[in-house]
C-alpha cells in the first residue's frame, strides 16, 4: 500500500512507543485529568449523542469503502489482513449509525455494546494464518460475519424488544459491561498484532491501523468505568471520533499520493517510450550483446548439469511419462548402472513390482499438484540387492507455467529400516538367544489356547530353570554364563516340534509351549528334556554338565490363561528341584507348600523381631593334643510349635527374602557378647568364627558394621574369625577382595568355608587375604572309604601348606575318619566326634571351666 514519507516513519521500537502512548497512555491519562476537573458532571443531550455516533459511523463505513477500494484498485494489495479490518469497520460503523438512530434503551446500549464486540472480532481476525484464510470454507467469512451483524441490526430496529437486557436501575448491566470489555480486548489483540508486523517490516498501515485498533480498544475497556452522560462517558465517545477521523485522513491522504504519483508516473511513462523507441532502433545492431547472453546461459546450463552429477545425493530427473532423463553420478554409482543404461527408461524399470505401482500413481498426482515428500520406494540394483529409500521431488516448470519435469531427490533408507526391523525384533524376541520372549510366548499361548477350546484338545507348558546357574555366573562370569546359555537353548531346540514354542522368560529361565499335548505326552517331553542335557555342555573348551529342574501344568485343568499357567508350572518347577526331582506336574497341593514357606517367612520375620533365635557353639580341635582351639557359632531356632527348624530350611528362606543381613547381625552379636562374658569370667576364650553370607559380604558398610560391633563390646578383632563359603568369595571377586582386606586390618581372621565346592582357581586364592580353610563335610564322609576323596583332602593340605594357611576338617562323625586325617597331617577338624553344636552354658562347662578343655568320643555321645 501507498505510505507517507519513509523517513518519517518510526522504526520498531519509536512505532511501538507511540502506538502505546497514543492509544493508551494519552486516553487515559486524558481521562484522569478530565476526573480531576469535573467528576460529577453530566451532559445528557441526546442529539450531540447521535451525531457523535453517527459520525463514527459515517466515517467507519466510509474509511471501509475507501479500504475494499484499494484493494481493488491495487493489484499487489493482499486480501488478508485488510478484508478483515474492511469488514470490522463496516460493522462498527453500521452499528454505530443504528446506534445513533436509535432512542435510549436496551436496544440503544445492546447496538453499541455489538459494534465494540463484533468490531473487535473481526480486527482480531487478521490473526488468522493466510494458509487458513485461503481455505474456501473460509474465504468468504468476513462477508458472511458482517451480512450477519447488518441482518441482526437491521431485526433490532424492528423490534426493538428483541435486545437483552443492557442498562438497568441507573448502571449497565454485567453483559454490556463484558461485550465492551471483550470488544475492547480484542481491538487491542489486533492492535498488537499490527505492532508485530509493524516491527518485523516498519509500514504506515501497520503503524496507523495498530493505532486504530488500539484508541478503539482503549475505548472499549473505558466502557466499564463509564457512566451514562458522565464525563468519563463523553470521553471515549471522542477517543472513537478521533481514532476514526486518524484513520480516514490516512486512507485520503494516501489516495490523493497515490493519485500524484499516478500522473507522475505517466509523466515517467511517457519518457520511457520515447527512449524505448530511441532504444529499439539501436537494437539491430546489438548482435554481441545478444551472443553474450547465450554464452552465459550455455555456461549457467554447464554449471547445473556440474553440480547435479558432482553431488554427493542420488537425483534423477523425470518427465511427464515417468521416463528417467537425467540421473546423478552418485545415483550410478549407488545403484551399479551406467548412465546409458538408465536414460530414457522407464524409472518403474528400476523400483520392485509394489513400488513401481506406487510411483506411477504418485507421478501422477505430482504433475498435477507439483509436490511430492517422503515417499517410500524400494529400487533394485543391478545385483538384485534392494535398497529401501525415501523419495522427495521438485518440480522442473516451463514456459507456460505448467510442470515439465520432476527433480528427485532418493535418500537410501536401508540401514534405518534394518535398524527398525532389529527393534522391532527385539519387542518379540530374547537379545541374547533369540528365542522368544514373553510377549511372543504370550500371544502364541492364546493362539493354542483358543484352538485347544474350538477343538477340545489339550495344550501345557513346561516351566525350566536351569540348577546352579547362579554360581557359574558369580565364579566365571557373565560372558562365560551368556555363552553357557546359549549352547544349552541350542540343546533346548532340538527337542521341539514344529508347532511348539521355546521361550526364554529371562537368566535361566524357560518356558516350553507344547500346543495338542496332553500331561502324559508333556511328561515324555520333560524326559527328553532330560535326555538332550545329560552330556555336558561345552563351553570355550570347558565341559559343563548342566541340570534342569522343570514344573509342568496343563491347560484347562491347571489354568485358563498363560498367567496361571506359568504360575502353577513355577510353583511345580520349585517343588522338584526343592525335592531333588527333575521334573513335576503341578498339583493343588503344591500350593500348599508355598503358602508353607510363606508362612514360615513371616515366623522368621517375627522371631528375628522378637530376638527368639539362640546361637550354639561347635569346637574344633587339635587333631594333635585333642584340645579346643576355636568355635564355631551356628544358629539355632526352635519354634514354639514346629520345634526345632533345621537351618538348611530357614538359613537358605532367609538369604532368599533378604533377612540374612537382620540374622547375620543377630548372630554377630550374640557371638560377641558371649565372647565378652566368657572374658570377664575370667576364661581363656578361643577364636570364634561367625558365619558371612555371600549377601552380607557384598552389602554396604560390612566392614563398618563389624568394626562398631566389636567396639561396641570392647573386644579385639583377633577373637572373632569370619567364615565366607568359597561361592561367595568367587563372587565379584575385585570387591570382595578389597572387602575382605578391610576385615583383615579389624585383625578379623577369614577363613573359607565348604572349600572344594566352588570355582576357585590357584592364582586367586594366592591372592585373597584368608587364613583359613575348611574342608567340605562332601570330601570327609568317605575319607576312610574311597581314594579319591582321600587324594583331594591330601591335594588340599598341599596347598594349604603351600600358601601357608591353616586347615580345618569338617563334619568328622568317625574314629576312622579322624585317624586318617591324623595321618595325611591334617591339623584341626570339627563335628559329631568331638561335640556337636551345644549351648554357651555347656561350652563353658565342659572346654572353658578348667584344665580339661578337651574334646574326644567321649564328650560326645
Amino acid at each position: 500500500m501507498a505510505g507517507l514519507s519513509a523517513r518519517l516513519l518510526p522504526g520498531p521500537a519509536y512505532g511501538l512507543i507511540l502506538l502505546l502512548g497514543a492509544a493508551l497512555v494519552l486516553p487515559l491519562a486524558g481521562l484522569a485529568v478530565l476526573e480531576a476537573l469535573a467528576p460529577a458532571t453530566r451532559w445528557v443531550s441526546e442529539p450531540v449523542h447521535a451525531v457523535v455516533e453517527g459520525i463514527d459511523g459515517f466515517i467507519a463505513v466510509s474509511l471501509a469503502g475507501l479500504l475494499l477500494l484499494r484493494m481493488r484498485l491495487e493489484p499487489g494489495q493482499q486480501r488478508h489482513p485488510w478484508l478483515w479490518v474492511a469488514c470490522g469497520l463496516l460493522t462498527t460503523g453500521l452499528f454505530d449509525a443504528f446506534h445513533a438512530a436509535a432512542p435510549p434503551g436496551q436496544n440503544f446500549v445492546w447496538l453499541h455494546s455489538l459494534a465494540a464486540f463484533s468490531g473487535g472480532l473481526l480486527f482480531s481476525l487478521v490473526l488468522l494464518p493466510p494458509r487458513i484464510a485461503r481455505i474456501p470454507a473460509l474465504r468468504h467469512l468476513p462477508e458472511g460475519l458482517f451480512a450477519g451483524a447488518l441482518t441482526h441490526a437491521a431485526w433490532l430496529l424492528l423490534h426493538p424488544q428483541g435486545a437483552p437486557v443492557m442498562f438497568q436501575t441507573g448502571e449497565f448491566t454485567l453483559p454490556a459491561l463484558r461485550l465492551n470489555q471483550a470488544g475492547g480486548v480484542l481491538f487491542w489483540v489486533a492492535a498488537l498484532w499490527f505492532a508485530l508486523r509493524h516491527a518485523r517490516q516498519p509500514t504506515w498501515d501497520d503503524l496507523l491501523f495498530g493505532l486504530l485498533a488500539g484508541m478503539l480498544g482503549t475505548a472499549g475497556l473505558m466502557f466499564e468505568a463509564s457512566t451514562l452522560w458522565g464525563v468519563n462517558w463523553w470521553w471515549w465517545h471522542l477517543i472513537r471520533v478521533a481514532a476514526f477521523a486518524m484513520a480516514f485522513v490516512y486512507i485520503s491522504a494516501t489516495f490523493y499520493r497515490g493519485q500524484i504519483r499516478i500522473q507522475h508516473l505517466n509523466t515517467r511513462l511517457d519518457e520511457t517510450n520515447q527512449r524505448l523507441e530511441e532504444r529499439l532502433a539501436e537494437l539491430a545492431t546489438e548482435n554481441t550483446e545478444r551472443r553474450e547472453a547465450e554464452r552465459a546461459l550455455r555456461e549457467s546450463e554447464h554449471r547445473h548439469r556440474l553440480l547435479y552429477n558432482k553431488t554427493p545425493a542420488m537425483l534423477h530427473t523425470l518427465d511427464r511419462e515417468g521416463r528417467v532423463v537425467e540421473v546423478s553420478n552418485f545415483w550410478l554409482d549407488r545403484m551399479g548402472f551406467a548412465r546409458p543404461e538408465v536414460v530414457g527408461r522407464p524409472i518403474g524399470d528400476f523400483l520392485t513390482p509394489g513400488s513401481r505401482e506406487r510411483m506411477a500413481q504418485e507421478l501422477d498426482r505430482f504433475f498435477r499438484a507439483g509436490s511430492l515428500r517422503d515417499l517410500e520406494l524400494a529400487f533394485v540394483r543391478q545385483d538384485g540387492t534392494v535398497i529401501d529409500a525415501l523419495v522427495s521431488a521438485a518440480a522442473e516448470y516451463g514456459d507456460a507455467g505448467d510442470i515439465r519435469r520432476s527433480v528427485m531427490v532418493v535418500t537410501d533408507v536401508t540401514d534405518r529400516k534394518a535398524r527398525e526391523a532389529e527393534v522391532e525384533h527385539l519387542s518379540y524376541f530374547d537379545a541374547l538367544t533369540h528365542l522368544p520372549n514373553r510377549r511372543l510366548l504370550a500371544e502364541r499361548a492364546n493362539q493354542a489356547m483358543a484352538q485347544a477350546r474350538r477343538e477340545g484338545d489339550g495344550c501345557a507348558v513346561i516351566y525350566l530353570d536351569l540348577d546352579r546357574f547362579k554360581d557359574i555366573n558369580d565364579t566365571l562370569g557373565h560372558d562365560t554364563g551368556d555363552r553357557l546359555l546359549l549352547a544349552v537353548a541350542r540343546r533346548l531346540q532340538g527337542c521341539l516340534r514344529e508347532a511348539d514354542t521355546l521361550a526364554r522368560l529371562g537368566g535361566d529361565e524357560f518356558v516350553f509351549l507344547l500346543p495338542g499335548t496332553d500331561p502324559e505326552a508333556a511328561a515324555r517331553v520333560a524326559g527328553r528334556i532330560q535326555l538332550a542335557l545329560r552330556d555336558p555342555v561345552e563351553v570355550d573348551g570347558q565341559g559343563f554338565l548342566v541340570t534342569a529342574s522343570m514344573g509342568l501344568a496343563s491347560f484347562p485343568e491347571h489354568g485358563e490363561d498363560l498367567s496361571e499357567l506359568l504360575k502353577h508350572a513355577d510353583i511345580a518347577m520349585f517343588q522338584a528341584k526343592s525335592r531333588g526331582l527333575e521334573h513335576l506336574h503341578f498339583r493343588p497341593e503344591q500350593r500348599e507348600a508355598v503358602q508353607e514357606r510363606v508362612h514360615l517367612e513371616a515366623e522368621l520375620r517375627r522371631a528375628l523381631a522378637d530376638q527368639a533365635l539362640a546361637v550354639h557353639f561347635q569346637p574344633q580341635v587339635c587333631l594333635a593334643t585333642g584340645r579346643v582351639r576355636g568355635l564355631e557359632t551356628l544358629v539355632r531356632w526352635e519354634h514354639p510349635e514346629r520345634g526345632a527348624i533345621s537351618p538348611g530350611v530357614f538359613i537358605p528362606l532367609a538369604e532368599e527374602t533378604g533377612l540374612i543381613h537382620q540374622l547375620g547381625q543377630q548372630v554377630l552379636e550374640a557371638a560377641l557378647a558371649q565372647i565378652r562374658q566368657w572374658a570377664d569370667a575370667g576364661h581363656e576364650v578361643p577364636r570364634v568364627a561367625v558365619n558371612l553370607s555371600a549377601r552380607e559380604l557384598q552389602g554396604p558398610e560390612v566392614t563398618a558394621r563389624i568394626a562398631e560391633t566389636l567396639a561396641l563390646y570392647e573386644l579385639p578383632g583377633h577373637l572373632l574369625e569370619l567364615e565366607v563359603t568359597e561361592t561367595a568369595a568367587m563372587t565379584d571377586p575385585a570387591s570382595n577382595l578389597h572387602t575382605l582386606d578391610a576385615l583383615r586390618q579389624l585383625g578379623v581372621a577369614v577363613a573359607i568355608d565348604d572349600f572344594g565346592t566352588g570355582y576357585s582357581s590357584f592364582s586367586y586364592l594366592e591372592r585373597l587375604p584368608v587364613d583359613t580353610l575348611k574342608i567340605d563335610r562332601s570330601f570327609v564322609a568317605s575319607i576312610d572309604e574311597t581314594a579319591e576323596d582321600h587324594g583331594i583332602i591330601q591335594t588340599i593340605l598341599a596347598l594349604t601348606r603351600e600358601l601357608d594357611l591353616g586347615c580345618v576338617a569338617e563334619g568328622v562323625e568317625t574314629s576312622g575318619q579322624a585317624a586318617v586325617l591324623r595321618q595325611v597331617g591334617c591339623l584341626m577338624a570339627q563335628g559329631f566326634w568331638y561335640a556337636p553344636a551345644l549351648p554357651a552354658a555347656e561350652i563353658e562347662r565342659r572346654f572353658l571351666a578348667g584344665p580339661a578343655s578337651r574334646a574326644g568320643n567321649a564328650g560326645s555321645r
